[in-house]
């Protein structure tokens, strides 16, 4: 994260200067290299969060947050059925107190689709960042599920962010912990890309 020149030091204007006129392409096509802070294990496929399809922007799996600690690595919320109708509503949605919810996984563990059921059978379905904002949660990659003894839903996920693109704390672990280069980071968040010298026109 830049915080402005103040904060630069020898080892940031080395990172600068050794990367000067490098670019992230796919397909010669110049990439949009979204990042957040932490993925919980596992990154998101663009359209699996927004709308565009692209290519570079796959999920994955990450194994590299584990090797770190960091706020929000793990995290747990609970809710009455109360409480989380009304957390539902206050994103503009109608309906009861909670009675049911099913939720849908993407292939790698994140949340693709919430359907919350009230007792009169009306039905709220959210999908895509709304599967975590509707619920004022710091990312997507968590389950919920009912617990009979408390009476209350259990929320246990990880990460904070969208978990489109690269994790900030992932590459941490994997330059600190693992001594990977930027090169490898990069082409491990980002699928299929190819780094190279830009060319300056005027």
């Amino acid at each position: 994260v830049y915080r402005g020149t103040n904060l630069a030091n020898d080892t940031t204007d080395a990172a600068v200067d050794e990367t000067a006129g490098l670019y992230v392409t796919y397909d010669g096509e110049l990439c949009t290299t979204f990042f957040f802070s932490s993925d919980g294990g596992a990154t998101a496929s663009s359209e699996d969060v927004w709308a565009a399809e692209l290519p570079y922007l796959r999920g994955k799996i990450d194994p590299y947050e584990a090797d770190v600690d960091f706020n929000y690595k793990s995290w747990t919320y609970t809710f009455t059925p109360s409480e989380l109708a009304a957390e539902i509503r206050s994103h503009g949605y109608s309906i009861g107190d909670v009675v049911s919810v099913e939720p849908e996984y993407t292939d790698v563990g994140n949340m693709s689709r919430i359907t919350f059921y009230d007792a009169s059978g009306t039905r709220v379905s959210v999908t895509k960042s709304n599967t975590y904002s509707v619920l004022g949660l710091p990312g997507i990659h968590f389950t919920i599920e009912f617990d009979e003894d408390s009476g209350e839903y259990i929320v246990e996920g990880g990460g904070w962010g969208h978990n489109v693109g690269m994790s900030q704390w992932g590459a941490y672990s994997m330059a600190k912990v693992h001594g990977m280069s930027y090169a490898e980071i990069i082409c491990f968040y980002f699928t299929g890309v190819d780094i190279s010298k830009g060319v300056y026109s005027a």
